[in-house]
């Protein structure tokens, strides 16, 4: 894995800054790299994904991402009391089919569905990002499901520290530096089509980079349908 401090050095000599008189800061690179790997995942949110188990501490349907959580994914499965035994998975189903089978079904505890004690199925609105809603909602408090989602990455406090994404994603850091480098250094004096340039290439490497995965919503855990 990879240091930030080698993708500093790699960003000095793209911008011929390797003397020992610094015009960036090791600490304003740093800056930038961590902006870099928070822009990234709100561009392509599969680049940090993360599970953990959730405690639903309440009685409604509606749900919130973790805090650091930027976009919902999916409901693996439930887990026991105990926050470590799986129990039975979860499976995707359009909120539209629950409205319209019971209007109030977000609110209704009583409903007894085939694992009255556990969630059967999880919605998502792509329009809501951070919601997602569980089925059918639990009379009984502190269920816990595995909930699959983007995140925020870590932010890189010191030149030691591991660069926080997959590798894949070290050259569009490494170009999206370089644009925030280069559009400081010359602010004034810089073409705006040149600092549209550096920007589209940080875009074009990412796209590069994102176009060999098929990006992840809840919407593809739907069964195909039988013959």
């Amino acid at each position: 894995m990879a240091t930030a401090q080698e993708l500093i050095d790699e960003v000095r000599r793209t911008i011929h800054d390797e003397n020992t008189t610094y015009r960036w800061s090791d600490a304003e690179l740093l800056d930038y790299m961590n902006a870099g790997t928070r822009q990234t995942v709100v561009l392509v949110p599969e680049a940090n994904t993360t599970e953990s188990v959730e405690t639903i501490s309440n009685s409604i349907a509606r749900q919130s991402l973790p805090t650091g959580g930027i976009k919902f994914m999916k409901v693996s499965r439930n887990y026991a009391d105990d926050g470590t035994t799986p129990q039975g998975a979860v499976r995707y189903v359009e909120k539209d089919v629950l409205d319209s089978f019971d209007p109030d079904w977000e609110y209704d505890t009583t409903i007894k569905a085939d694992g009255a004690n556990f969630f059967e199925h999880y919605c998502h609105d792509p329009r809501e990002k951070n919601i997602y809603y569980l089925y059918p909602p639990q009379a009984a408090a502190n269920k816990k499901v595995a909930v699959i989602y983007s995140a925020i990455p870590t932010a890189m406090a010191a030149v030691g520290n591991t660069f926080p994404l997959n590798d894949e994603y070290i050259n569009p850091t490494v170009t999206y530096m370089v644009y925030r480098a280069l559009t400081k250094e010359s602010r004034d004096a810089l073409p705006t089509a040149f600092r549209q340039e550096l920007w589209e290439k940080y875009l074009t490497t990412l796209g590069l980079e994102s176009q060999q995965y098929i990006r992840v919503s809840p919407e593809q855990n739907i069964p195909p349908e039988a013959p």
